[in-house]
């Protein structure tokens, strides 16, 4: 599988071309999530292979924006400093893993809301 990073709630189009800017010499692709795929399982999100039909999701967006990232080890470094190169801040990340490809986003975007409170907390 190429490496790919999925992408929730960026509203603001010159903020998504300055991430765009940023995975360039990385020569990493984004996919933007569209709202009403948010129940597919990640997995299917990042193979593109959407053949089985499910019910698209209507509810709520995601509360803040997301990042889901498909890549080789090596390289998460290397997109989080450019990321603070550029003065990109995403919330809430994830590395695909073999049990979160299986989830939704909304699952992943809880799970790391939940993550990310109880980190509060320390």
């Amino acid at each position: 599988m190429e490496e790919l990073i999925l992408i929730y709630n960026i509203k603001d189009s010159d903020r998504l071309e300055k991430v765009r800017k940023a995975l360039q010499p990385l020569k990493i692709k984004i996919k933007k999530v569209d709202k009403k795929d948010y129940k597919l399982p990640i997995l299917r999100l990042l193979t593109g292979k959407l053949a089985v039909e499910t019910e698209k999701y209507e509810g709520d967006e995601l509360l803040d924006e997301m990042l889901v990232m498909s890549v080789q080890p090596q390289q998460i470094d290397k997109i989080l400093t450019s990321f603070k190169t550029e003065g990109i801040y995403f919330p809430y990340k994830a590395v695909v893993t073999a049990k979160n490809s299986l989830w939704d986003s909304l699952k992943l975007f809880n799970e790391l809301q939940r993550e990310h409170e109880a980190m509060k907390r320390i």
